[in-house]
């Protein structure tokens, strides 16, 4: 209870809420390098990537996981994938190379 001269009638006015814009990927991490990983491709997998690469690998994931993708033909063949600015998690480029790994052991898209 306050007495004389306190604040009992008055309310109390909160200070509002800051607004502050949501980080870009690259400010959350520590290293906004860009960065590269390298699936290297077996030779009996070979044909079944080049049958799928459009529908099921590079429109994927240059489209919705914004990671730049390529293959390289020479020796030992490989596909490499490498972050861009604006992609909008870090993680995307680790579950693209788990992807591409699990589809050289094996697994169909």
């Amino acid at each position: 209870m306050i007495s004389e001269g306190g604040m009992a009638g008055q309310a109390m006015e909160l200070p509002q809420k800051p607004k502050f814009e949501p980080l870009k990927p690259q400010e959350l991490s520590s290293v906004a390098e860009v960065q590269y990983q390298q699936v290297v491709v077996p030779p009996h997998r070979y044909t079944k990537l080049c049958e799928a690469w459009m529908d099921y690998f590079y429109d994927p994931i240059r489209n919705e996981m914004k990671i730049d993708i390529r293959m390289n033909l020479k020796k030992p063949r490989r596909v490499e994938l490498k972050t861009m600015p604006d992609a909008p998690d870090m993680s995307n480029l680790q579950k693209c190379v788990r992807y591409l790994e699990a589809f050289m052991l094996g697994f169909d898209p």
